[in-house]
């Protein structure tokens, strides 16, 4: 088995060097390819013969700027399993001349893909909107704007859309998902806790009002979120105009 790591050539060859010693290392066998464009080089492809899925260097010399680092290494697909899924409607159905469908959060697409088409959420069932929550529509698009859209979705990591989130603490008082069905399998328990904490829509009522807020915790292999009701009343103070924005840009549908 062997996997490839790409290496874009923005440091001194002597730190390329210093790398290649590293990798050997962790996968002795490793091999080396130059990449070069227009008669420069662009970048090194290393080759590591590598046994399992996964190795990580537990005690690793110092990095190249004298600290210690740890090293991951992952196979090409797993990555893959935790990027968003884009599904291209069918020209007899699709509402524009570019029409994709994609599992990514409709606020999350919205804030990658910004202005370069106009996204929307999906409400209906082929594909069913709470698997596939977004649309992604545009007319007149150039090829480049397409691979763009498509490059940015396939990056992004998905997680629980936020209105089935919601529309289960409404309905049950709380919500529970396996953070392994979306998250990255090397990532710990920690940043699977803190990634899912910090995608709440906190500012909106429904999850956090004077009266009432959320308690996100680990139910077994499971996160669990949760809306509970304050010992007393919480009254937010306002120093900043920013914070005054994120209170009143607040989503009124999810």
């Amino acid at each position: 088995m062997e996997k490839k790591l790409l290496l874009e050539m923005s440091f001194p060859r002597r730190r390329e060097s210093s790398l290649f010693e590293l990798l050997w290392t962790l996968a002795p066998g490793v091999r080396r390819d130059r990449l070069h464009s227009a008669g420069v080089t662009t970048g090194v492809l290393f080759h590591l013969p590598l046994s399992q899925e996964m190795q990580v260097v537990e005690q690793p010399p110092p990095s190249l700027t004298g600290k210690p680092f740890s090293l991951m290494l992952v196979s090409k697909e797993e990555v893959n399993e935790t990027m968003a899924k884009i599904i291209h409607c069918h020209p007899s159905r699709a509402t524009n001349d570019y029409h994709i469908y994609t599992d990514l959060d409709f606020w999350d697409a919205r804030l990658i893909l910004k202005d370069l088409a106009t996204v929307k959420r999906n409400f209906g069932t082929d594909p069913p909107g709470d698997e596939y929550p977004t649309q992604v529509v545009g007319d007149d698009l150039s090829r480049a704007s397409k691979a763009m859209i498509e490059k940015r979705l396939k990056k992004a990591i998905v997680s629980p859309p936020r209105h089935v989130l919601v529309d289960g603490i409404l309905k049950e008082g709380y919500f529970e998902f396996d953070p392994l069905h979306y998250y990255p399998k090397r990532w710990s328990r920690e940043r699977m806790f803190n990634f899912t904490y910090r995608r709440l829509p906190l500012n909106s009522a429904i999850l956090n009002s004077p009266y009432r807020t959320v308690r996100v915790s680990w139910n077994n292999d499971k996160i669990r979120i949760e809306r509970i009701p304050r010992e007393k009343k919480y009254d937010p103070v306002i120093e900043t105009k920013q914070q005054a924005l994120r209170r009143r840009n607040v989503p009124s549908c999810f």
